[in-house]
């Protein structure tokens, strides 16, 4: 009987951390309503986890679900505002969403945080050419590609 009742302590009594890496897994496998309700008792046990809300961010988007991605975008910045990851995908759901000075302003605080990440170069590239601001958009379309020559494939 211990080993049972042993077992059924651990049921419903998930960490955080198990919630996590559950939501990751979902997310990995494009299940993304199952990814969110992960993160959700991850972000419950643990509300300072900056990983669980840029997940869930990640899986809202996906779901095009751009203000609530925002949301945890800003959330995981205000825990870490330098995370340059939170900051890149944030400018990715403002680009989704066609609001490209605000995706501009995200991809070049990702810039600074990180100035060799070659795909905020190459979003940035895009909000700028969504503005009509073609100069600004092939520069940082060229800056792209020397950063990452398989960019100029896609």
């Amino acid at each position: 009987m211990s080993f049972f009742n042993n077992h059924l302590d651990g049921v419903g009594s998930s960490s955080a951390t198990d919630n996590l890496n559950q939501g990751k897994t979902y997310l990995d496998q494009g299940l993304y309503f199952d990814a969110i309700e992960s993160l959700d008792e991850s972000i419950r046990l643990d509300p300072t986890n900056v990983e669980a809300y840029l997940k869930r961010g990640m899986a809202y988007a996906d779901e095009e679900e751009y203000d609530r991605a925002v949301d945890d975008y800003t959330e995981a910045i205000r825990l870490d505002p330098n995370n340059g990851e939170a900051y890149f995908n944030r400018g990715n759901a403002y680009y989704a969403e066609d609001y490209f000075e605000q995706a501009i302003t995200d991809y070049d605080k990702a810039i600074r945080l990180n100035p060799n990440l070659a795909l905020a170069y190459y979003q940035r590239g895009l909000a700028f050419l969504g503005k009509g601001d073609v100069a600004r958009s092939k520069a940082d379309q060229q800056k792209a590609i020397e950063l990452d020559p398989t960019l100029d494939k896609k």
